[in-house]
């Protein structure tokens, strides 16, 4: 007989940290943690491997990359994954993150690209080169510092608790983008090196440019091949369509801004590349599951409810 193929488990986070239904967030220390044998499964929150020392193998499918003290995998919503160590273990945080319902604190704006780049948002927004992106950290200990204090204030009556938890996530957050703008991030795929370099600078040009518009002909003609290869070849790397690539692109930038302030949707709409307000709403609504004004009041009142915790502390 055969070998019995077994479907991963689905670890359910938000039902062992009640952290993560009240603040969207949950941290978890391990001294030495040792994993010897793999059993691949998937989580319902997005997960940041903090590595601080140790070394081992993330696998995801068939696909093995290292890991190594020093270091933060991020891994997407739903991915089946696990981390095998050798028998001296990791020192590792596990931060779980539920970004689709909770707000993040704000990072100055110079930060703001970089940080959409890692985390990602919403699980549609899921293509096969950021199941797991990668961060090179010089200093480990600095993250280790705010994660402790996190994981401290995290279920704490003291006043001032929920404060901590929000400034320390803050200079957490703006460390990992000032490490990712140093060492640049390592992508998911490793088929990288299979494809022809222009597909990736392809995928960086409407990573980079996604608010200006496009044109098939124009982008095989920059690549030097036919639309036809252009496209195949796009799907292969990334597992979307160009012109789908470029809209999901489109609608993280515009989630961002909707988390992120006041403007009004139409402004949006039109800093994020779509000229027609309907078809931005259709295609936010059938990629995001809401409209744009119902996911921004949504994203309001979890900011709200982190408000009225502090208040009833008091």
């Amino acid at each position: 007989m055969g070998k019995v193929l077994q479907t991963p488990r689905m670890l359910r986070r938000r039902d062992k940290f009640p952290s993560l239904q009240r603040l969207g967030m949950a941290v978890e220390y391990f001294a030495r943690y040792v994993n010897r044998h793999e059993r691949q499964h998937s989580l319902d929150v997005v997960l940041l491997s903090v590595i601080v020392r140790g070394r081992g193998r993330h696998v995801m499918g068939e696909e093995v990359h290292r890991e190594m003290g020093g270091s933060v995998a991020v891994t997407h919503y739903g991915q089946v994954h696990d981390i095998i160590t050798d028998a001296r273990g990791m020192e590792i945080y596990n931060v779980y993150l539920d970004l689709r319902n909770h707000a993040l604190p704000l990072v100055p704006e110079s930060l703001r690209a970089t940080l959409s780049a890692i985390l990602p948002v919403h699980p549609r927004l899921l293509h096969r080169l950021n199941r797991r992106v990668w961060i090179r950290i010089d200093d480990p200990g600095r993250l280790a510092v705010n994660l402790q204090r996190i994981e401290e204030e995290m279920n704490s009556f003291a006043p001032g608790a929920l404060e901590i938890v929000q400034h320390s996530f803050q200079v957490f957050l703006i460390d990992l983008c000032r490490a990712a703008q140093r060492h640049g991030l390592e992508l998911s795929s490793s088929q990288s090196g299979t494809f022809p370099t222009w597909t990736e600078a392809l995928r960086e040009k409407l990573d980079r440019e996604f608010a200006a518009p496009h044109d098939l002909p124009a982008l095989a003609q920059e690549a030097g091949v036919s639309v036809a290869y252009l496209c195949r070849l796009f799907k292969s790397y990334t597992g979307k369509t160009v012109v789908a690539y470029l809209v999901e692109r489109r609608i993280q930038a515009a989630i961002w801004k909707l988390r992120e302030g006041d403007e009004k949707i139409i402004s949006i709409a039109l800093a994020c590349g779509f000229n027609d307000l309907a078809y931005f709403n259709r295609a936010f609504r059938r990629i995001v599951g809401t409209t744009p004004s119902g996911y921004r009041r949504k994203i309001r009142v979890s900011g709200l409810v982190r408000v009225r915790q502090v208040r009833d502390r008091r």
